[in-house]
């Protein structure tokens, strides 16, 4: 169940993470809370990021029912 980017926390960051990354969190949002949108996926400060080992992902999703009701959500792996 969830989002299978906990795995992917030790792998060596390059764009194919990245694009991992991005089609992990797209498809688990459609698969486990479909009344959401995904407006937006952005990576923050990559090249920053990529010499402090970390990454930072910010999701900006909305309802469906309701595209006035949204929210900001910034992960950091």
């Amino acid at each position: 169940f969830g989002c299978t980017i906990s795995n992917m926390q030790f792998e060596c960051i390059d764009d194919e993470l990245y694009d991992s990354v991005k089609l992990s969190i797209q498809n688990t949002i459609a698969k486990y809370v479909p009344q959401l949108n995904l407006e937006g996926l952005t990576f923050i400060d990559q090249l920053e990021n990529e010499n402090n080992n970390t990454i930072d992902i910010s999701i900006d999703i909305s309802l469906l029912k309701d595209s006035s009701v949204t929210e900001n959500l910034r992960i950091t792996l």
